[in-house]
């Protein structure tokens, strides 16, 4: 019986994967584990130190069990972090550091040595030991677009004035004990679950991107991503703008479990366009012991330009229950026939409603802007109101 035959090689094609460009293998060895991307290094000169390049860095402390004991594989792990972090020389796209051990005791460290990386994006969880402070040199990285992170605390610097990148795209908020929540920004998309929050703000920047054409819903239930969570939530203010992103999905929907002690809301730059008004109507919808509304009115240019009080034809909407709503507030009322509109509904709506305050535009220069507001006013007055004791008051 002959010897078995040697697989023959061709000159110069000995290794072929070792012969790809360095971009490639850089790839090629960010979808591993950054141990094995290190031993793949020792095996072939040709892939020496390729992973002190590569774009994304994933540490995974379960990857390090120890047969001896914790401890040990503890220390291989902090030893792993330290020289990874130490001799990566390259930008970084991604960099996810997961443990089910603690280490509470060098992750300061570790934070200050990726922070000079200026990854775009960053997750780190833990799941057990004392929740970890997250230590103000993340808030340095200016180029951060992704942050992730889980069983920690956050304190944000004094002199923080959030991330430079003017691209971010999504703000997703895991926080179960937080209570007050303020978010200003210029993401496309939030999604937020704080059982525990009592008063919240929400606002965008991005409003050049909501001008007022008819909007196509998506299908997505924005309002449930967004609210869905907030059972104790007691006051909440909204941007115009906020609105116009709430009013791209399903409106007019249920949120069960959400609002059930929302007692005041605030709607600031409402910008008087009809998809704006339905997402207001659907947060009174769950607002159920809602007992004071502030609206700071401010239309754009074509709100004066309308035939009709809308932009667009109206969705027929039932009567609210406005049941403990007793205070309105409207700043910078102007006298447009929109606001006259949603002033009808209120009226109609509220039945323990005692005061609707108008606080009129200050704009004494213009005479046709003070006739027109006079007319407005007394088709105000003269509305029907379901509530007896309810009083107008201009100003």
């Amino acid at each position: 019986m002959g010897s078995p035959k040697k697989s023959k090689v061709e000159p110069g094609c000995s290794d072929r994967i070792s012969s790809l460009p360095k971009e490639i293998k850089e790839c090629i060895l960010s979808n591993l584990k950054v141990q094995e991307a290190v031993r793949a290094s020792i095996l072939s000169s040709a892939w020496r130190n390729v992973w002190t390049t590569m774009p994304d860095i994933l540490l995974y402390d379960w990857s390090f069990a120890s047969p001896v004991s914790q401890t040990t594989a503890r220390s291989k792990f902090i030893t792993l972090v330290d020289l990874v972090l130490a001799l990566h020389k390259g930008s970084l796209d991604t960099f996810i550091l997961e443990a089910n051990r603690s280490f509470h005791d060098v992750i300061d460290r570790w934070i200050s040595m990726l922070s000079q990386k200026v990854p775009k994006a960053i997750t780190i969880k833990f799941a057990s030991g004392p929740k970890f402070k997250i230590p103000s040199s993340l808030f340095s990285i200016s180029d951060l677009k992704n942050l992730r992170v889980k069983y920690c605390i956050i304190t944000l610097p004094r002199k923080f004035e959030g991330f430079k990148r003017p691209d971010i795209n999504c703000l997703n908020i895991q926080a179960l004990v937080l209570e007050v929540l303020e978010v200003e920004g210029q993401f496309e998309d939030l999604h937020l679950n704080a059982p525990s929050l009592l008063h919240a703000y929400f606002t965008l920047d991005k409003t050049e991107a909501h001008k007022f054409v008819p909007v196509a819903h998506d299908g997505k239930r924005y309002l449930m991503q967004v609210f869905g969570s907030l059972a104790d939530v007691k006051t909440l203010t909204v941007s115009g703008s906020f609105l116009t992103y709430l009013s791209k999905g399903c409106l007019l929907t249920k949120l069960p479990g959400a609002f059930h002690r929302l007692e005041k809301i605030g709607i600031e730059r409402c910008f008087w366009n009809w998809t704006e008004a339905l997402a207001i109507c659907s947060i009174f919808q769950n607002a159920r012991m809602l007992r004071e509304l502030e609206i700071w009115s401010y239309p754009r240019e074509e709100a004066y330009a309308r035939n009709g009080a809308w932009d667009q034809d109206e969705t027929a909407i039932q009567k609210l229950p406005l049941d403990h709503l007793s205070m309105v507030t409207i700043y910078e009322f102007r006298g447009l026939d929109c606001e006259v509109s949603f002033v009808r509904m209120l009226l109609s709506w509220a039945p323990a409603l005692e005061e609707l305050k108008i606080h009129r535009v200050n704009d004494e220069d213009d005479d046709s802007e003070e006739i027109c507001m006079c007319k407005s006013l007394m088709r105000l007055l003269a509305l029907p109101r379901v509530s007896p004791k309810a009083k107008v008051i201009v100003t």
